[in-house]
């Protein structure tokens, strides 16, 4: 995927509500859902009506192994979004997602672990 380097005044000017940065990547060509939810039912009325059918798949009958990867974000009903496309804070090491009327900041994960009291730590980063 195509990337730019950016200067501060770059990030400014892309994002003027963001100043303080040193510059960081661009992705041109990068998309983000602003209503992932609202794209999955477009998507499958479209193939519905083009004939496809959804059946059950049958109980597999293998035990497959699985770890786990706990993946954290918070969402903030935000009508007016201070951003207009996705923003990694690396030295935080997140994203800022603008949504439908909302802003979604995820990124923080805890591998390995089905329960974990790195949850807690992990949301309340998010929130500060």
């Amino acid at each position: 995927m195509s990337q730019e380097l950016l200067s501060p005044s770059d990030v400014v000017q892309l994002e003027p509500r963001l100043s303080g940065f040193e510059g960081d990547l661009f992705f041109p060509k990068a998309i983000n859902l602003s209503d992932p939810g609202e794209v999955m039912h477009l998507l499958s009325s479209a193939v519905r009506r083009a004939g496809t059918e959804f059946v059950r798949a049958p109980a597999a009958m293998t035990t497959v192994q699985l770890d786990t990867e706990r993946g954290y974000h918070i969402e903030c009903d935000m009508p007016g979004l201070p951003i207009e496309r996705p923003v990694c804070l690396t030295a935080h090491g997140f994203y800022l997602c603008p949504m439908q009327d909302r802003l979604r900041v995820a990124g923080l994960v805890d591998p390995g672990a089905a329960v974990s009291s790195v949850g807690q730590r992990n949301a309340r980063r998010l929130i500060a």
